[in-house]
């Protein structure tokens, strides 16, 4: 999640033709927050005691929430100038894109070194469905408050 972080904050000024700034004071502390979210949502899905019920847990809210609050942590930091629409679209579909990248490394792993991973099909639909809930919730808390955190166009 970290390095999504940092590649988030120097990839988001080069699609939006803005300055790439240093890594700085708030980037460090973007980084700290994002490794005790990590860290945090991992614990709490580990203590459900339905292990289906608890890969949910992870997969909504280490997955789809934490990809998309990077999104905006780096959006934030980097100082790049973005429309709502455009940030809300941008880190959707990166977010889709990154659920859809674990699922396929998922399958490379379980099928090259036999760790399972999903016991079926239906449990990587689940995932991606999940990874997608923690993205609207995302959305739900974050984009409100792009007009204070985010230099909006």
């Amino acid at each position: 999640m970290c390095c999504a972080y940092v590649f988030m904050f120097f990839v988001f000024p080069v699609f939006f033709n803005s300055p790439v700034q240093r890594l700085g004071g708030a980037s460090v502390k973007s980084i700290f927050f994002v490794i005790g979210l990590a860290i945090t949502t991992f614990a709490l899905s580990e203590m459900v005691p339905d292990k289906e019920l608890g890969n949910r847990v992870e997969h909504t809210f280490s997955g789809g929430f934490a990809g998309f609050l990077i999104c905006f942590l780096a959006a934030k930091d980097c100082g790049v100038k973005i429309t709502k629409l455009r940030f809300f679209f941008y880190s959707f579909l990166i977010v889709l894109a990154w659920g859809v990248a674990n699922e396929i490394c998922e399958f490379f792993v379980q099928t090259n070194l036999g760790i399972i991973f999903s016991p079926n099909v239906n449990d990587t639909w689940w995932d991606l469905t999940s990874n997608t809930a923690g993205i609207l919730i995302a959305v739900a808390v974050l984009m409100p408050l792009t007009n204070r955190f985010l230099k909006t166009k």
